[in-house]
């Protein structure tokens, strides 16, 4: 699947099964992956790009995690091993704040590394 992010857009952090992986592939601007430990701390920021050293990230855990925009617009391809069911691939944590909310997707973005 390809994906356009603007960097005010928001997928607001999730994980998927621990038999899944999901890979990214940057092929335009920007990225950053974030990951969580279980009460929401940030525990490691991966930074990607179509210009950077690294292009290409695999998650193989199923760790809590969140891609986000670093540049003005980012293109990637994103890859997960399927089927992909939405209702059982996909789960949200209690942490993250609601796509809805962005008074609260602003305040918890801010508190998030910026590792470039």
């Amino acid at each position: 699947m390809l994906i356009a992010f603007h960097r005010d857009s928001f997928m607001p952090p999730h994980r998927h099964p621990a038999n899944k992986s999901e890979s990214y592939h940057v092929i335009g601007g920007m990225m950053v992956v974030h990951l969580f430990d279980d009460t929401g701390a940030a525990v490691r920021s991966i930074s990607l790009g179509s210009s950077a050293p690294s292009f290409l990230y695999r998650l193989s855990t199923n760790l809590w995690h969140m891609p986000t925009a670093a540049s003005e617009w980012l293109i990637y391809h994103e890859v997960y091993s399927g089927p992909f069911l939405k209702d059982r691939d996909v789960e949200f944590p209690s942490w993250a704040p609601a796509e809805s909310d962005h008074a609260e997707v602003a305040r918890f973005r801010s508190r998030l590394p910026n590792p470039l």
